[in-house]
């Protein structure tokens, strides 16, 4: 039984030139995420303000590029029909498109923190595949994740390893100390879980038998479904958690003047990574182009407290480790916590401080989360660039 709002984009249909296959895949992303919004605040999406804006936003914060696009375009064409259907005002329309964004980015504190709480909630075989794609531990396509056994796993050199049937690597990403932490920790409860201590040469994701067989991939899409949802979140999509791990990665090596071009992309990472012989030029400029803007919004606050390791880097021919003479990037700025008025010259310091995360400091500092972080006593920080809160003391 439709509901009033769900009439009218059946209405939306009827007048529209998209394909049957085209409405079925925009009805779904509507009842997904924009439908349940429309029943809470009782008004339909041509009438959405800030609020309703807001709340599907959330709701959108980890979905691909291509299907926010879908989303975007859906809503522009309905926005259009609205305003000739029901005379609306077109500024409904700029505000909604002007409004919803994609924010794919998932940081390592955040990603952290989704694991703490899924561990008292979920079995460990629900914690591993999210661990993994976090990493970029996936292989030539996502689908070979499942094939990574424990002895992958090199506490040595800080890195996840995989070799074929002829003894030729096949993978081989840098992993941190946070990593080897929780796949240490996760690989003991499932020593203690199966009672069995010579699990070396056992597939990390195993069926609740643990037969060590090879998994099916729909199983790896159930667990991340259901392990997200046992803490009240969306589905958090794989894709978002392996690109954020290649911008991680790209962004440690710019901090020792490495250029971040798109060949240095193909030749470094993505080669020496997944150990292809080539990639598509598409793919290496997609991830380019997400690095590149990824760095003009909030590059600089996001990851430079996470240490990688990159023995096996040395034609990179880095002189200097030390993080304290590392060049600063150019957007890095000072800010004040508006609710104890302490000044730090960077998100960085003040997310070490307060023990928050830099980059939703930065988000506060622009207007797009209200606060971050909390005081002992509850309560919430809210932040500013220092330069803006000295121009309005002015």
């Amino acid at each position: 039984m439709l509901n009033n709002f769900q009439e009218t984009k059946q209405l939306f249909f009827k007048d529209s030139n998209y394909s049957e296959v085209s409405q079925k895949a925009i009805w779904n992303l509507y009842i997904n995420f924009i439908s349940e919004v429309e029943i809470e605040s009782n008004k339909d999406l041509y009438y959405f303000e800030l609020e309703e804006i807001n709340k599907c936003n959330k709701k959108l914060k980890n979905v691909k590029e291509g299907t926010l696009n879908l989303i975007n375009a859906f809503i522009k064409k309905y926005l259009e029909w609205s305003i000739k259907y029901y005379k609306v005002q077109k500024s409904f329309k700029l505000e909604i498109e002007n409004k919803i964004d994609n924010s794919w980015y998932i940081s390592k504190l955040d990603f952290y923190n989704l694991c703490e709480k899924l561990m008292n909630r979920v079995d460990s075989q629900f914690i591993l595949p999210l661990l993994l794609i976090r990493y970029g531990i996936t292989g030539k396509q996502m689908i070979y994740l499942r094939t990574i056994k424990w002895n992958n796993i090199n506490f040595e050199t800080n890195r996840v390893t995989m070799y074929d049937e002829n003894n030729e690597m096949i993978l081989s990403i840098p992993v941190d100390f946070q990593f080897l932490k929780w796949i240490d920790n996760l690989k003991d409860l499932e020593i203690k879980r199966h009672n069995n201590t010579n699990i070396d040469n056992f597939y990390i994701m195993q069926e609740s038998e643990y037969k060590n067989k090879i998994i099916n991939y729909n199983t790896v899409n159930s667990r991340i479904y259901y392990a997200c949802k046992s803490v009240g979140t969306v589905r958090i999509p794989p894709y978002s958690l392996e690109t954020s791990a290649k911008v991680d990665y790209l962004y440690k090596l710019s901090q020792y003047n490495v250029p971040i071009t798109g060949k240095f992309i193909e030749e470094k990472l993505l080669k020496d990574w997944y150990k292809k012989e080539s990639f598509s030029v598409g793919a290496t400029y997609k991830l380019k182009n997400l690095y590149d803007d990824w760095i003009k919004d909030e590059g600089f606050n996001a990851e430079c407290t996470i240490t990688y390791i990159i023995k096996d880097d040395k034609d990179l021919k880095i002189t200097n480790t030390k993080s304290d003479n590392v060049k600063n990037i150019s957007n890095k700025k000072a800010v004040i916590c508006l609710t104890t008025k302490k000044e730090f010259e960077s998100t960085i310091k003040a997310g070490e401080f307060y023990k928050c995360d830099p980059s939703s400091i930065t988000k506060c500092c622009k207007g797009k989360v209200k606060t971050c972080g909390n005081l002992n006593g509850g309560m919430r920080l809210t932040w500013m660039y220092l330069e803006d809160y000295n121009k309005n003391k002015e």
